[in-house]
């Protein structure tokens, strides 16, 4: 299958997507899909041309690579390349991006899209929906949803990674996150992708500490 040159998660342009033209043009092939007949199963998760004969680490770096090595017969493991952080990793506020001392208390300021967010920002604030426990408290509070403890990790580690020159647009450097803060909130709400890419974060990616 041809890869769609402007779909967000498959992009290989260095502009990241605002959150509003992704989430449309995301639609926008859904619905061009269906009105083909094809199976809109299959865009469940993001397409990525996989036939340039790249390593099986390089394959699992995104959704869709993790769906092409299961149906390949391959149904575990992590790779070396592609990694995110460990929800524990959040526990403490001086691994968060945008950590300052500096304040009384110390806080985090990261910025997603045109948004400043904290440590103190509810979890709803950014993803739209979900609920109104802080995020911090996510990873410091017994008893928290565990999608959620996953969703904010993933957004965390896309932060980091991008500021460390480690986002998707640079692949061949080991431990880089294969998607921007913004493509995460996306996944998060897009119904097809929520469930795959979930599994993805919290099966492959959460692995540095």
């Amino acid at each position: 299958m041809q890869t769609q040159p402007n779909n967000p998660l498959d992009r290989t342009d260095a502009a990241a997507p605002t959150l509003e033209s992704a989430a449309l043009q995301r639609r926008r092939l859904l619905l061009k899909a269906a009105g083909k007949g094809a199976t809109v199963v299959a865009l469940a998760v993001p397409i990525q041309t996989l036939a340039t004969g790249g390593p099986l680490a390089d394959r699992l770096c995104t959704v869709s690579g993790v769906q092409s090595n299961v149906g390949s017969g391959r149904t575990g493991g992590t790779t070396a390349k592609c990694l995110g952080y460990m929800p524990s990793h959040f526990a403490t506020l001086a691994n968060w991006p945008g950590y300052s001392a500096a304040t009384a208390p110390p806080s985090a300021t990261f910025s997603v899209g045109s948004g400043s967010y904290t440590d103190q920002t509810f979890f709803s604030t950014i993803f739209g929906s979900g609920s109104g426990n802080k995020l911090f408290d996510l990873f410091t509070v017994a008893g928290m949803n565990a999608s959620e403890i996953t969703w904010a990790a993933a957004l965390l580690s896309a932060i980091k990674k991008q500021l460390a020159g480690l986002g998707p647009n640079a692949p061949t450097a080991p431990g880089y996150f294969p998607y921007t803060p913004e493509e995460v909130v996306i996944l998060y709400k897009d119904p097809l992708q929520k469930g795959p890419a979930e599994a993805f974060f919290s099966g492959y990616l959460q692995g540095q500490s």
